[in-house]
């Protein structure tokens, strides 16, 4: 192992332990596609491990009243936003964003969930009539032992969504970040220590899906799982919890704070202006160094994805599509020597190949059909809604 890498452990009953199997795996920097951290590869009994942790930690923490609790969440957020720089780096290295997004979105939406859940766990624990004149019910469910899997694209953000209405509850935890992602995850745990929240309250976990988020789901002492992630990995999820029972809450389809518009449909009249405007801005979007505050977009988080978005694009023309900017083979050679390895995706505009007619672009056609969750937009005229 080189000494250069970052170490993370699993976290259970307050302690960062080793995997009992002594297994590893490499996380990839995406910007330089070179390995900088590693984590546990961890297995059933890892996941065993935790859960009875999360279990004999669950009866002194629902008993604590609303307000401690609502506290100790407060004092989390507190501990986030003081390292919120560190964090930021942390989340821009091992997810590929630019380190100025991380630092304006994901780690203060973050501190924003424990403040959130904080408050609202005294204060909305009850039911509402909406401006919609609906009635909504807001109630705390103890579920004792929660599993709690998030994914890539979010990392720290949407691991928190799930983790602070959990604890506030009363419930406690084990969670098992993404594989590609757990260096924030891993951070969190000192800094939950470090706020207060008893030990065993929170239970981290790392490793693949097919283990380690596999014995988490199947758990017996796992009643309820929060799971986000993409359509196959959720239905799965879904059918080995249906026999038991269990709750799920499934955020699927790639993650449901998916926000970016892949498929753009413009009335032809103003179609070709449109079309004009949206490549000056399309050019205007640089991809390169996370560091650089000029940067628009990072790498992709793995060479796995990568392949996949350009294995959508490359796939358009058979469909009567266009491409009109976007990735070749000789943009690499646009990035700096450091980052020539990096799994980046310029921002791509794929058209129909014949806009004036009934011809062009399919709308069978997998990018049009198919969330790619990556820098890619397909605009299609059309003449009316039907």
């Amino acid at each position: 192992m080189s000494a250069d890498l970052l170490q993370l452990e699993n976290f259970i009953a307050g302690q960062f332990t080793a995997p009992l199997g002594g297994r590893y795996l490499d996380s990839v920097d995406p910007s330089t596609g070179s390995a900088w951290a590693r984590l546990p590869d961890s297995g059933a009994d890892d996941v065993d491990a935790a859960v009875n942790s999360a279990l004999n930690a669950f009866p002194s923490w629902s008993a604590k009243s609303a307000v401690a609790r609502s506290q100790i969440l407060d004092a989390i957020a507190n501990q986030i936003e003081q390292h919120l720089d560190e964090l930021a780096e942390l989340e821009s290295r091992d997810q590929g964003k630019p380190v100025w997004l991380a630092r304006a979105v994901d780690i203060p939406r973050a501190v924003h969930n424990f403040r959130f859940f904080a408050s609202a766990n005294l204060h909305h624990l009850e039911t509402l009539k909406s401006h919609l004149m609906l009635m909504c019910e807001n109630e705390a469910l103890l579920n004792r032992v929660c599993g709690l899997i998030s994914p890539w694209n979010l990392p720290l953000y949407l691991l928190t969504f799930k983790l602070a209405p959990c604890l506030a509850a009363g419930n406690t935890a084990v969670c098992k970040p993404s594989e590609l992602t757990s260096v924030t995850a891993w951070r969190l745990c000192q800094l939950m220590t470090d706020a207060g929240l008893p030990a065993g309250v929170v239970n981290m976990v790392f490793g693949r899906g097919a283990t380690a988020g596999e014995a988490l789901v199947l758990h017996p002492n796992v009643p309820a799982v929060s799971f986000t992630g993409s359509t196959l990995i959720g239905s799965r999820i879904q059918a080995l919890t249906a026999p038991m029972v269990k709750k799920l809450s499934s955020f699927t389809n790639q993650g449901e704070i998916c926000l970016c518009t892949s498929r753009i449909f413009v009335e032809r009249s103003v179609y070709n202006e449109f079309l004009r405007q949206f490549l000056e801005e399309t050019a205007k979007w640089k991809v390169c160094d996370r560091r650089d505050p000029a940067t628009k977009l990072g790498a992709v988080v793995s060479a796995e994805h990568r392949q996949k978005i350009l294995s959508y694009i490359e796939s358009a023309p058979a469909s009567g599509g266009r491409i009109l900017c976007g990735q070749t083979l000789t943009d690499a050679a646009k990035l700096p020597p450091e980052l020539a390895s990096g799994f980046f995706v310029l921002p791509t505009v794929i058209v129909g190949a014949e806009t004036d007619s009934d011809g062009g672009l399919s709308d069978e056609a997998p990018c049009m059909r198919d969330e790619i969750f990556g820098p890619v937009t397909c605009i299609v005229p059309f003449d009316d809604e039907a």
